[in-house]
């Protein structure tokens, strides 16, 4: 069994904004993403055959960043064999319970420990829900704004609950950057820096997003392949603390096991 899908060709378009990482792994045609899977495909290898189809399983069925738990338990699993292990996966833990840990580890000097693999995305259901509606947003330029002349540094300030229109989007990108020249703007911004760059301002049903038009290289124009050139994040620090959610999560699994123990193995 392999762990990526079969084509008789791969595309080598860019990865969309909100596509599963390991979906775009999957079906990308470019060389770096090729040396990716060759080498995953290699650990995959290495995974005991009659637990390959549920690591499988939940590679494919991922959404959003859920590829990143059965990632971790096969780099996990590669690096244990590396270290010379013997791993067994899923293993009964006790006769009190159907919870099982994620790998029984035996060192080569016969010590053992069970090991739990957690992998934490860092985002609440809210963040990404509204990370989801940004992504279409970001879409629907990428794939239906013509602009040879600019990219666009875009900045959310304020966000609404649902997607604005795409259409109205791209029609008032379309028409505002008709009003500038871009060799004018290029001086501008030569000489004053970012901030003299036209603010084209969206707003929309609870929508406030600041467009900023960056202009190409004279050698550049004409290309209309994604125009998006940077995303800002707006002008406060996000703290994003990855200590807690993690705490959370192990000690979510701990009490799984209150009265396991390990077994017994002979040192040689």
């Amino acid at each position: 069994m392999k762990l990526f899908d079969e084509f008789d060709t791969r595309d080598d378009e860019y990865m969309p904004y909100g596509e599963s990482r390991f979906g775009y792994l999957n079906r990308s045609g470019r060389p770096e993403f090729e040396k990716m899977r060759n080498l995953l495909e290699e650990w995959f290898l290495h995974y005991p055959e009659e637990k390959q189809k549920g690591l499988h399983r939940r590679f494919h069925s991922s959404k959003g960043d859920g590829y990143l738990s059965p990632f971790f338990e096969l780099f996990l699993h590669e690096l244990l064999l590396k270290m010379e292990c013997s791993v067994t996966i899923q293993p009964k833990a006790n006769d009190e319970t159907e919870n099982r840990p994620d790998f029984l580890v035996q060192t080569p000097d016969g010590d053992s420990f069970y090991l739990e693999a957690v992998a934490i995305s860092g985002e609440s259901a809210v963040e990404k829900a509204t990370n989801s509606r940004k992504s279409e947003i970001h879409n629907a330029i990428n794939r239906r704004l013509n602009s040879p002349n600019y990219f666009l540094d875009i900045n959310v300030i304020e966000e609404g609950t649902t997607a604005p229109p795409a259409r109205s989007m791209v029609n008032f990108l379309a028409n505002e950057l008709k009003k500038f020249d871009p060799d004018e703007v290029a001086d501008n911004y030569n000489n004053h820096g970012i901030t003299s760059l036209p603010n084209l301002e969206f707003v929309h049903q609870g929508w406030r997003i600041n467009f900023f038009p960056i202009p190409k290289k004279k050698e550049d124009r004409g290309d209309t392949d994604h125009p998006i050139g940077m995303i800002s994040k707006g002008d406060e620090w996000v703290e994003v603390n990855q200590r807690l959610p993690l705490l959370d999560s192990l000690k979510k699994k701990a009490s799984r096991y209150k009265k396991t123990r390990l077994p017994v193995h002979n040192r040689s």
